[in-house]
């Protein structure tokens, strides 16, 4: 108990230290002493664990696997890590020093992989449940998960890395927190578990990669400083991690071919990496934008635009279409997609035949977002492509007709009668455009489209009768109130 706790003096940790020396010696020195070294290291500790004494039970502790270690026996080195960890009253911070010691000193120095894993499963279980060593788990699970990895084992990768929620670890760095749920999006999206995906991108904020506010945070950082640990080595910036994190939702947004979700992470990746080449001028100021600083975010530039004019029409699509349409480095370093966004921005039909003969050598370049020559899904995505075409060109005719035949429309947007009824009737049902066609004679209708839709008509309902219901409710308050005023007169 607390009560009975004894601490050790100076001179008596310098003792022990000496005795334990000398056991660890001896059984450096001939196999046939190390279990007796062992015996004598663990009566030591007993002793130390009962009195609740930290420092002592915590050098005998890191001894005993010392010995283990020295005589290069991983399994007596794993037996005792589980032994001292389950033994009665054992103390929280020597549990955590073992563990600590192990995964920083001796799991590197393993003679083989078989080995490493042993181990490394053997800390996992002792970790299991103990929060104090929460995030010794969480790097050990991230060790083994890349040895699955690297042995093609992804299913097994991402079954062991999905176990550890990192959102729960106070004591964890932001960074390494976020680098290691993106990890577990990558290995999902490897073996294509795409509703893992994206449960597991939904714990990844945008607001978790916005630059901190020194000035308000500093505060909340010296509170922290104690309690949050440093990353580990090698966990990469948050900068770098916005970039990550993009990329992997434009792989899950592009296999549902949901353009315009992707096309925003795009357009993120462009201006981060703009502003980069914009810092690195400003630093250098003797120096020119170049050719190669261009080279850094023109593709994800090249990819907006592609992505932008594959987006269903929309509020968001037309305002990102104009964005990108009156950007610079279009105009001046990009023609063909300037051409592509000009005519999907400019209210008037366009033909695909001649849309297609100033973008085809831009269109067979592009490989990120139409996929390779050849494939279905290239074949797939210009069909779309196509098709958003034919869609702009009803539009504009939407805007412009009142009453229109079907033969007229076929002809504007190059297809066939039938074709093109389709075409509106599929856009009326994703609404679209609002219309009536009289298939008898063969008439499209689009008065309806410039009149109220059936909501804002119900919405203007619900107004009307709040404004009778109000009328109706002032008289009778004016009523009762000359009511009133003769009842009292008459009386008087």
């Amino acid at each position: 108990s607390k009560k009975d706790a004894h601490v050790s003096s100076s001179e008596e940790l310098a003792a022990l230290d000496l005795q334990l020396s000398g056991l660890i010696s001896s059984a450096s020195s001939s196999p046939s002493s190390l279990s007796t070294s062992l015996e004598s290291a663990l009566a030591l500790e007993k002793k130390a664990r009962l009195s609740a004494d930290l420092a002592p039970t915590k050098r005998c502790a890191l001894a005993i696997l010392e010995m283990c270690f020295n005589a290069k026996d991983w399994s007596l080195l794993m037996e005792h890590v589980v032994l001292l960890s389950k033994r009665r009253a054992q103390l929280k911070q020597v549990v955590a020093s073992m563990v600590q010691k192990v995964m920083n000193e001796y799991l590197q120095k393993t003679p083989n992989l078989e080995t490493k894993i042993k181990l490394i499963e053997c800390l996992n279980g002792v970790a299991a449940g103990k929060i104090f060593v929460e995030m010794e788990r969480a790097r050990l699970t991230l060790q083994l998960a890349r040895i699955h990895e690297e042995q093609g084992k992804i299913k097994e990768a991402g079954e062991v890395l999905q176990e550890v929620a990192v959102e729960t670890f106070g004591a964890m760095a932001k960074t390494e927190k976020i680098a290691f749920i993106l990890e577990q999006v990558r290995l999902a999206l490897d073996r294509q578990d795409y509703v893992r995906a994206q449960i597991l991108s939904r714990k990844v904020s945008h607001r978790a990669f916005a630059d901190a506010d020194e000035s308000k945070d500093a505060e909340g950082k010296k509170k922290l400083s104690s309690v949050v640990q440093p990353p580990a080595e090698g966990t990469p910036s948050l900068l770098e991690l916005k970039g990550m994190y993009h990329k992997l939702m434009i792989r899950y947004y592009m296999h549902d071919d949901e353009y315009l979700e992707a096309c925003r992470q795009y357009q993120s990746l462009y201006e981060d990496a703009r502003k980069a080449v914009s810092k690195g001028d400003e630093a250098n100021a003797d120096t020119m934008e170049t050719d190669a600083d261009a080279e850094t975010y023109l593709p994800y530039l090249q990819r907006v635009c592609w992505l932008v004019c594959l987006s269903t029409s929309g509020p968001m699509q037309k305002s990102l279409l104009e964005q990108t349409r009156t950007d610079k480095a279009v105009r001046d370093m990009l023609p063909a997609h300037h051409e592509l966004l000009t005519a999907f921005g400019n209210a008037e039909v366009i033909g695909w035949p001649e849309l297609d003969a100033k973008i085809s050598k831009a269109l067979e370049k592009e490989i990120n977002v139409f996929g390779a020559k050849g494939s279905d899904v290239r074949e797939r995505r210009v069909g779309h492509l196509k098709q958003r075409v034919t869609e702009h060109g009803i539009l504009v005719i939407a805007k412009y007709y009142r009453r229109i035949t079907l033969t007229r429309v076929g002809e504007l947007l190059g297809l066939s009668a039938s074709d093109a009824e389709k075409r509106i009737c599929t856009m009326v049902n994703e609404g679209h455009i609002a219309c009536k066609i009289d298939r008898v004679v063969g008439v499209v209708d689009f008065a309806t489209a410039k009149g109220e839709s059936p909501a804002a008509v119900l919405d203007s309902y619900a107004a009307s009768v709040r404004d009778v219901v109000g009328l109706v409710e002032r008289s009778s308050h004016q009523i009762s109130r000359e009511m009133q005023r003769h009842g009292l007169a008459s009386k008087a």
